[in-house]
């Protein structure tokens, strides 16, 4: 450090991160998180990498397990800025018309007045 600089007081890093979350959907189960990742979209694309996984950790080992099983499960994407959850999007599939959805929540805006 040269001499006469001083670093600013109380300056921090901020980091976001992205985690993708197998959220507690049975009580023999605990929260998994899946992975890390820089971007939502990067985050999103690896949902079903990490789903195929779940499926096989849970014992479902065929589609047709899977469509009454782990296809009913929800994965969470969530966005992580130091130690507060900022945003989080639930991937869930549909069974009964094989759709897929993902639902979106902004924990920045609840609480706050209009």
């Amino acid at each position: 450090m040269t001499k006469g600089k001083k670093h600013a007081p109380g300056t921090r890093s901020r980091t976001e991160v992205f985690l993708v979350v197998d959220p507690v959907q049975d009580y023999e189960e605990s929260e998994t998180v899946l992975g890390v990742y820089g971007s939502l979209a990067a985050a999103k694309y690896a949902v079903r990498f990490h789903r195929r996984y779940t499926y096989y950790r849970v014992g479902l080992r065929s589609l047709q397990d899977a469509n009454y099983g782990a296809m009913s499960r929800e994965t969470l994407v969530q966005r992580w800025a130091g130690e507060q959850v900022l945003e989080q999007w639930t991937f869930r599939n549909n069974t009964l018309d094989e759709t897929s959805e993902w639902i979106h929540e902004d924990f920045r805006t609840k609480g706050r007045a209009a």
